[in-house]
């Protein structure tokens, strides 16, 4: 008792002796440092609390010595005391203790988890300080437990929802969303359990799990994007990609992530994925439109060939089916196969376009036997429903009689600007 009495005082007597003048003298601070090492021996803590208190204020030099006693003496006292109240105050005065060694420049990251693991026993601690620990050793499994990690993506799920909600910034919010796919290789590549995982990817499945929860998270990190072009590039890219991955490629946020994305210039691939959003909103004309500004940006054939049969399987949509003939039968180094089983498609499908009557219109019969025949040249397997109709529309011996042809003889079918020989 006396002499915590005596640490009291004597910190009191410090105050006053420095209140307006200069820093003590070496020597007094010197005093004071063995007074405070002397009280931590004595395991007590208030009287070691208000010295030290003291030292910081009148001995600077003081109290860089004494700082990593302190903190050893305060992980001693936490490590013995069963009641939670004052076991959190002690943890609460270990975080000071440890911000006051970084303001110093005396702090080693090599604390980093054990101050974790203190911290998240303190209702008190910041759930930024846990973050900012945890994230320095991400890519150092070998000094994360599983659990940490799990409660690392639980307390960053927690600030990016706070965030979300005081719509200022979306800081954290982006790096939920970024850092999931780097934890889930980390899961798969320790070997960490199936539901350790699973409590990851309900935490993300929470945010980003449908196309709505999507759009109203992904339109918050659009309204405050970062201000590196690369950094914004790598985001909007990474966003458009689960939109892909979701299938949600009708979302309006996921246009706008695109138009944002092509504000750096246009690409074949950007354009592709306009041109399949339009398609999800069966907007047939606007896709049209962007595969062909997709196909006018492509130097490779084969790419080139892709994009045109894309807008083939489109006309036929809308039923424009005089120029999807147009732009499949023309010669292709790639997929002519599937080019002429849409162009047999389109002479089958237009009744209404290509015919002078329904015997012409079986002459339209041939020419879709032949591209079928075509097709089947290329190995390619072709739907029985279409064969079936093909065959059944060939005109019989009387059919052609009656329309003046014979066997073997070359007709021409204006609508198509074709001629073929008859069978």
């Amino acid at each position: 008792m006396r002499f915590t009495l005596f640490l009291v005082l004597l910190g009191i007597n410090f105050s006053l002796n420095v209140y307006g003048q200069k820093v003590p003298h070496s020597i007094e601070c010197e005093e004071q440092t063995s007074a405070i090492l002397k009280s931590f021996n004595k395991q007590d803590f208030q009287a070691s609390s208000i010295l030290f208190r003291s030292l910081t204020s009148n001995c600077p030099e003081g109290e860089k010595k004494v700082l990593p006693n302190y903190v050893a003496f305060l992980k001693e006292q936490i490590s013995g005391q069963k009641d939670i109240q004052v076991k959190t105050q002690l943890i609460d005065s270990l975080e000071k203790a440890y911000r006051r060694m970084e303001e110093l420049q005396l702090y080693s990251t090599n604390d980093d988890i054990a101050r974790v693991t203190y911290l998240l026993n303190s209702p008190n601690s910041k759930k930024e300080t846990i973050h900012k620990l945890i994230k320095r050793h991400l890519n150092e499994p070998q000094v994360l437990s599983e659990s940490l990690i799990v409660q690392f993506y639980a307390n960053l799920s927690i600030l990016a929802k706070e965030e979300r909600n005081d719509k200022k910034t979306t800081s954290y919010t982006q790096q939920f969303f970024l850092i999931y796919p780097e934890l889930t290789k980390l899961f798969n590549e320790q070997k960490y359990s199936e539901k350790s995982h699973s409590i990851i990817q309900s935490y993300y499945e929470s945010t980003f799990g449908s196309c709505k929860k999507m759009d109203n998270s992904f339109q918050s990190i659009l309204d405050h994007l970062p201000k590196n072009q690369d950094s914004i590039n790598l985001l909007l890219t990474e966003i458009s990609s689960t939109y892909e991955k979701m299938n949600c490629l009708a979302s309006n946020t996921y246009k706008q992530v695109l138009d944002s994305l092509s504000r750096s210039g246009k690409t074949v691939e950007l354009e592709l994925k306009k041109a399949n959003h339009y398609k999800e909103m069966r907007a047939y004309s606007s896709t049209n439109s962007y595969l062909e500004t997709a196909k006018k940006l492509s130097n490779n054939p084969r790419e080139i060939d892709s994009i045109q049969l894309e807008q083939c399987k489109n006309m036929v949509v809308i039923q424009e089916f005089k120029k999807a003939f147009d732009l499949c039968i023309s010669p292709k180094t790639n997929y002519q196969g599937e080019f002429y089983i849409i162009a047999a498609q389109c002479v089958m499908a237009a009744p209404e376009t290509c015919k002078e009557s329904d015997l012409q219109f079986k002459l339209n019969a041939f020419l879709a036997n032949e591209l079928l025949v075509k097709a089947k040249t290329y190995s390619i397997s072709i739907d029985q429903s279409l064969e079936s109709k093909v065959k059944n529309a060939l005109p019989n011996d009387q059919e052609l009689k009656e329309l003046g042809v014979k066997h073997g003889q070359e007709i021409t079918l204006p609508c198509w600007n074709q001629t073929l020989k008859i069978p």
